[in-house]
């Protein structure tokens, strides 16, 4: 059987390859990438489903993606959400993009968040129409709750967005 040599450092140690170039690598050159990294994505771009890259293929490719997702995430944090039940504040806001959908999340806050990350996504700065569902789960005798949702992504022009001061529980 014949060893090969790790492409970065030459040693004759290299078991794992790099997803992209297929070059051997040695477990000490090698950067590992999370499968659960890019979570949020719809569908995550073939370049970025391996877990394992060189250190160039990383720079390049891995490096770059990471920001740009690092950045939508923190565009999604700080959308503006309006449930189903704030209609009366919402009214005015045209709903010109596809609704949006997630399904089977194991957590509220998850759910929500995976919604304002496809409206960052698609450039947008609000989520109305918000309608979630909680489906209670039994495994043995666990019991956990998943959440699927649904909302629209809007763009909310700061002035023209009416304050119902109805909505004292969640005034947004």
């Amino acid at each position: 059987m014949e060893k090969k040599a790790c492409s970065t450092c030459g040693k004759l140690k290299a078991t794992l390859e790099c997803g992209l170039c297929h070059q051997a690598l040695c477990k000490s050159c090698t950067q590992f990438v999370d499968e659960d990294t890019f979570a949020f994505y719809r569908k995550v771009p073939k370049d970025l489903t391996y877990q394992t890259y060189c250190e160039p293929c990383h720079t390049s490719t891995v490096v770059p993606a990471l920001e740009i997702y690092q950045q939508k995430l923190e565009t999604a944090k700080n959308i503006d959400v309006f449930l189903k039940n704030q209609s009366k504040e919402t009214h005015g806001i045209k709903r010109t993009e596809n609704p949006v959908r997630v399904v089977d999340c194991p957590d509220y806050s998850q759910a929500l968040l995976k919604l304002a990350f496809y409206a960052a996504e698609a450039n947008c700065n609000g989520l109305v129409d918000v309608d979630m569902q909680d489906k209670k789960v039994r495994d043995g005798k666990y019991q956990t709750t998943l959440w699927s949702g649904s909302g629209i992504p809007v763009i909310i022009e700061p002035g023209k967005l009416i304050r119902d001061r109805s909505f004292r529980h969640n005034p947004n």
